[in-house]
């Protein structure tokens, strides 16, 4: 078998391990999650988030950082999934993801994670680190969410990957244009 092919069988059986803690600890997430879920990718190599949730193509995308890594448990894994429904399901009933609302947003869905950890009965490490989360992200404001933060983190990861240097600074610009224009 591939290299890449053991490492495609890491990401399943991980997604896998964490779909049948949901279905044990908390089936009715799994019941939302087979609603909203039209998918589960996995793809991306950047490091400055672990998933996010695709409203337009409603798949909930894992990087592969992330599932390879090995702080990657069970116990974790789910909790992202958990977490990404929860944006599936404000998204599903017209909360908008918008700058100015995102860190409220955010603190919901770990909300939704709290929950799950909490349900488990191996889980208080989970709680705790959950807890800390929440904690700072209520108290970090929006900065961290806005779209600036995140266009800034995605060239520095084109950049970081080696894209070529012109191109991420053309595409600076070009943002600093429309940020200019929209303002």
């Amino acid at each position: 078998m591939s290299l890449d092919g053991n490492r495609d069988d890491l990401y399943f059986d991980r997604v896998d391990e964490a779909l049948d803690l949901i279905e044990r600890y908390d089936p009715t997430t799994l019941d939302s999650i087979r609603q909203h879920f039209a998918g589960i990718l996995v793809c991306g190599t950047e490091r400055f988030r672990l998933a996010h949730w695709n409203d337009n193509a409603k798949l909930c995308i894992i990087t592969e950082p992330y599932l390879a890594g090995s702080s990657s448990s069970p116990e974790s894994v789910a909790s992202t999934l958990v977490h990404e429904n929860m944006h599936a399901r404000l998204c599903a009933a017209g909360v908008p993801y918008k700058d100015g609302r995102r860190a409220h947003i955010e603190v919901i869905c770990a909300m939704a994670e709290l929950a799950f950890a909490r349900r488990l009965p191996f889980g208080s490490e989970l709680v705790q680190r959950t807890e800390r989360r929440i904690e700072d992200w209520a108290s970090s404001g929006e900065a961290p969410w806005s779209n600036a933060t995140t266009r800034d983190a995605t060239l520095d990861h084109l950049e970081a990957t080696g894209a070529p240097r012109l191109l991420v600074r053309f595409v600076r610009r070009l943002a600093r244009l429309f940020r200019r224009r929209a303002a």
